[in-house]
C-alpha cells in the first residue's frame, strides 16, 4: 500500500520543459559533475545533496566551471574540511586573484576548465555595452536629451577603472584602506568599487537618501581615507541636494577624529549632469573638496588618460567591501565581505539565474542595498547591467517596465511591493503590459526584499510572458548572497521559493529545541549548517575593539543555538512537503522591513527618544498572516507626562525628524500612544513580544524574563488595526464637529 501524496498548497504556475532545462548552464554543470565524479545525478535535489555532502568537490567544480582567472590556484577549498560555520575556516587558502580583474575581463561562460592567467583579454569586445545608465523617469525613445539612457562600453568601463586605480595609487591608497561613497545608482560606484579592489582597498557605499545621522553613524566606524559624494540627485521628480549634507558629516568626522589620515582626507565631488537646477557648491572652509577632474589631475593624470591595468593579486579572503547592517541593536554593523563574493556571484549568475552574455538585466536598487551587487553579477557574465536611478514609482510604476521593454532587457529585479503598485497602476489606468509592451526578450524577474504574495504571482503571470520565470529569492546583507531561491530545473508553485541554493546546507530548526524540522512542514529558524564562502570575516572597527567586535560577530550569527556553531539567518521559514517549496514567514529578530526596505529599530529610537515629551517608545513591524500583503511599521509612544495626550502635532514632529535623519521610508505608517512599554528584567524592550501580539498571534505567551507582561494586553487591540484607526478617525471627526458648534 502506498502513502498518498498531499496536494500542493499552491498551484503550479511555471514549469521548465526538458529542452529548456538541457540548454541551461545548470544542467551543463550537472553533466560536468557526473563526468568528473562518475555519478548519475538526474535532478536538482540530487545535485543539491552533492553540493552539501561533498562541499569541497562542489566548490572546486564551481571554480573551474565559472572560469576564475587566478595567478595562483588554491591549495585546498577549506582550511579545515570538518569545520562548522562558527569555526570560521579559511576559504581557498593559497589562491591569489583579483575580483576586479575577473569582472572586467570575464572568461566566456562556454569555458568549463581552469584557465591560466595568460588567457587572452579580448572578451567582451571593447565596443560591447557593459552598462546602461537610466535616470528617473527617462530611458525611453521619447525621453528628452537630459533623460536619455547612456551606454558605457566595456572599453570605457575598463579605462575609467584603470584611471581611478592609478590615481588611488599615486595619492597613497594601499591595501586595507577604506574608501566610501555617498552615491546614486550610476556608473561611478561601479568604477570606484572595481578601482578600489584593483589596489586592494575596501569600499563602502551609502545611498543618497540617507540622512546625516545615518551617514555619520556608518562612516565614523570605518574611518575612511577618502570620501566620494554625488552633488545632487533626482528623486520623485525633484532635485535633492546631497553635497551640503555630506559636507556637514565630513566636517563632523574630522572634528571627532573619525577619519583615517587627516592630512590626506578629501571629499571628491561627482557632478550630476542631468540636474534641472544649478548644482550645489562646496562651501566648507575646514575641509578640502575637489571636483573629480581635479582629484585626478592632482596626481599628474588627465581625465582622458588610459593607463595600463594593474590588478593586485590578493587572497580569497582579502576584504573587498564593507556593507552596513540595518542597525537593530545600535549603530549598524560594518560587515566585512571578501573576494569570495566573486565565486558566489558567478555561481548565482550561472547556476541560479542562467544569465547569458547577450542578456541585459535591470535591478531596481539603491547603492545602500545589498542587491546593488547584482550589477557586478551581470558584469561577471559579460552581460549588460542597466542602472536605474531614482524612484521606481516615478512618474508611475509602469515606467520601469516600459524601460525594460524599450531596452530589450532579459530580466529585471524588484520587490513584491513594486509588483503590487504596478498591479494597482495597470488596473486604474487600464494599462496592459501583455498587450501594449514588447517583451519578446524577457525571460525572468527576481523578487526580493519581502515575501511574494499569491496575488503578486497571479498578477505577474496575467501580464508577463507565460514562459517567463518569476524568481523569488531570499538571502541578505549579512552573507551577501541567496540562501533560498529559484531553480531552472524545478516547477514553480504559487508564491513558494523553489529551492535551497547549491552549496548551502539550508535546514529548518525548531526555534526552541534546535531539532531539525524540514520534513515536518512546521515553521522554524533558517539555519546554514555547513560553512559557505560568503561568510563575512567579521565586523570592522577600531583595533582596540577587535576582541569585542569578534565576540559581537559570533553572537550575531553563531550563538542562536549555543554550542552548535551553525549560521542562524534570523528568518522564520517552512518547507512545503509535497513540492519542497519554501516560504519565508518573517524576521525572527527586530529588523523592520516595510516595502522590502530593511532598517533597525534603533534608528527610530535614536530620533524619537530625543524629544522631551517622549518617555519611552517601541517600534515593530506588522504583517498579519492572510491579511497584509506587506509589512507596515507601527510606533508606540509612552508620554513622559502620562496626563498629556499624544497629539497630531507631536506625531508630525516625530515623522519630520525621522525623515530628516534617515529617509521618508523610515517614517512609521501609524503612531499610537500607550500607557507602558514591555521590557525584560534587564530593561530591554521586548520587540518580538509586541510584534507577536499586534500580528494576532493568539498562542503567544510572554517570556518569564518579561518584567511587565501585563502591559502587553494593551497592544492586543492593534491586531485589528482597521478598527483602531477607524475609531481614532471617528473621534477626530466628533471633536471637529464639537469645535465647529462652539
Amino acid at each position: 500500500m502506498t502513502t498518498p501524496t498531499a496536494a500542493p498548497a499552491q498551484p503550479l504556475v511555471w514549469s521548465p520543459t526538458p529542452d529548456e532545462i538541457q540548454q541551461t548552464s545548470l544542467d551543463k554543470f550537472r553533466r560536468l559533475v557526473n563526468a568528473r565524479f562518475n555519478l548519475n545525478l538526474s535532478n536538482y535535489h540530487e545535485l543539491h545533496d552533492f553540493s552539501i555532502n561533498r562541499l569541497e568537490d562542489f566548490w572546486i567544480t564551481v571554480w573551474d566551471f565559472a572560469g576564475i582567472r587566478a595567478s595562483s590556484r588554491f591549495d585546498r577549498v577549506l582550511s579545515d574540511p570538518n569545520a562548522l560555520p562558527g569555526d570560521l575556516p579559511e576559504w581557498f587558502p593559497g589562491a591569489s586573484f583579483s575580483m576586479a580583474q575577473n569582472i572586467l575581463f570575464p572568461l566566456h561562460p562556454a569555458n568549463t576548465t581552469f584557465c591560466s592567467p595568460k588567457a587572452p583579454y579580448h572578451w567582451p569586445h571593447a565596443q560591447a555595452v557593459a552598462l546602461i545608465e537610466v535616470p528617473e523617469g527617462g530611458g525611453l525613445a521619447e525621453s528628452d536629451v537630459n533623460s536619455r539612457a547612456v551606454k558605457v562600453t566595456w572599453g570605457e568601463l575598463r579605462r575609467r577603472v584603470a584611471l581611478l586605480a592609478e590615481a588611488f595609487r599615486r595619492i597613497g591608497v594601499k591595501k586595507g584602506d577604506r574608501l566610501a561613497h555617498v552615491s546614486a545608482n550610476t556608473t561611478s560606484p561601479v568604477v570606484a568599487t572595481l578601482a578600489a579592489n584593483s589596489v586592494g582597498a575596501i569600499y563602502s557605499l551609502i545611498a543618497t537618501d540617507a540622512g546625516p545621522q545615518a551617514i555619520y553613524g556608518r562612516l565614523a566606524q570605518i574611518r575612511p581615507k577618502l570620501l566620494f559624494t554625488d552633488d545632487a540627485v533626482l528623486y520623485n521628480g525633484k532635485q535633492v541636494d546631497i553635497l551640503d549634507r555630506v559636507t556637514r558629516v565630513a566636517e563632523r568626522l574630522q572634528a571627532d577624529d573619525k577619519i583615517d589620515s587627516p592630512l590626506q582626507f578629501q571629499v571628491v565631488i561627482i557632478r550630476n549632469t542631468r540636474l534641472p537646477n544649478a548644482s550645489p557648491t562646496w562651501t566648507s572652509t575646514k575641509l578640502r573638496g575637489l571636483e573629480f577632474s581635479q582629484f585626478v589631475q592632482q596626481t599628474g593624470l588627465n581625465i582622458t588618460d588610459s593607463p595600463p591595468h594593474k590588478f593586485e593579486q590578493l587572497p580569497a579572503q582579502h576584504p573587498v567591501q564593507i556593507f552596513f547592517s540595518s542597525g537593530t541593536t545600535g549603530e549598524p554593523k560594518c560587515i566585512i565581505h571578501t573576494q569570495c563574493l566573486l565565486l558566489n556571484m558567478k555561481k548565482e549568475a550561472l547556476l541560479m539565474l542562467d544569465l547569458r552574455p547577450s542578456d541585459s538585466f535591470l535591478q531596481v536598487t539603491s547603492c545602500g542595498w545589498i542587491m546593488w551587487i547584482y550589477h557586478l553579477v551581470a558584469l561577471s557574465m559579460g552581460s549588460t547591467a542597466v542602472l536605474y536611478d531614482g524612484s521606481p514609482m516615478y512618474p508611475n510604476p509602469g515606467h520601469v517596465v516600459k524601460v525594460v521593454s524599450h531596452l530589450k532587457c532579459s530580466g529585471y529585479g524588484a520587490s513584491p511591493r513594486f509588483l503590487s503598485e504596478l498591479e494597482k497602476y495597470c488596473s486604474e489606468n487600464k494599462f496592459s503590459i501583455a498587450k501594449q509592451l514588447d517583451l519578446a526578450k524577457f525571460r525572468m524577474m527576481t523578487s526580493t526584499g519581502s515575501p511574494l504574495s499569491p496575488k503578486n504571482v497571479e498578477f505577474f503571470y496575467q501580464q508577463f510572458p507565460k514562459r517567463a520565470h518569476l524568481c523569488s529569492i531570499s538571502g541578505g546583507t549579512d552573507m551577501a548572497g541567496v540562501l533560498v531561491g529559484p531553480s531552472k530545473m524545478l516547477p514553480l508553485y504559487g508564491n513558494f521559493i523553489q529551492s535551497k541554493m547549491l552549496g548551502f546546507d539550508i535546514q529548518v530548526w525548531d526555534a526552541e529545541t534546535g531539532e531539525r524540522i524540514d520534513d515536518t512542514g512546521r515553521p522554524g529558524e533558517l539555519i546554514v549548517a555547513k560553512p559557505f564562502p560568503t561568510q563575512p570575516t567579521g565586523f570592522f572597527g577600531p583595533p582596540d575593539q577587535k576582541q569585542a567586535l569578534h565576540e559581537k560577530y559570533l553572537d550575531s550569527y553563531y550563538s542562536r543555538f549555543p554550542g552548535r556553531k551553525v549560521w542562524a539567518q534570523g528568518d522564520f521559514i517552512y518547507q512545503d512537503q509535497p513540492t519542497k517549496g519554501l516560504e519565508i514567514l518573517g524576521r525572527s529578530d527586530g529588523v523592520l522591513n516595510p516595502s522590502g526596505v530593511r532598517f533597525g529599530s534603533s534608528e527610530i529610537y535614536s530620533v524619537v527618544e530625543k524629544f522631551p515629551f517622549v518617555g519611552d517608545s517601541i517600534v515593530v513591524g506588522q504583517r498579519r498572516p492572510g491579511k497584509d500583503e506587506h509589512e507596515r511599521v507601527l510606533l508606540f509612544i509612552k508620554m513622559r507626562d502620562p496626563s498629556v495626550a499624544l497629539g497630531e502635532d507631536h506625531i508630525a514632529q516625530l515623522n519630520k525628524a525621522i525623515k530628516a535623519a534617515y529617509s521618508a521610508r523610515h517614517v512609521p505608517e501609524h503612531t499610537f500612544q500607550v500607557q507602558d512599554i514591555p521590557v525584560t528584567l534587564n530593561g530591554k524592550k521586548t520587540e518580538l513580544a509586541v510584534k507577536a501580539v499586534v500580528n494576532g498571534n493568539a498562542a503567544f505567551k510572554p517570556s518569564s524574563a518579561t518584567a511587565n507582561p501585563q502591559s502587553l494586553k494593551e497592544y492586543a487591540q492593534y491586531a485589528d488595526l482597521e478598527s483602531v484607526v477607524a475609531a481614532r478617525s471617528s473621534a477626530k471627526a466628533s471633536a471637529a464637529r464639537g469645535g465647529a458648534k462652539l
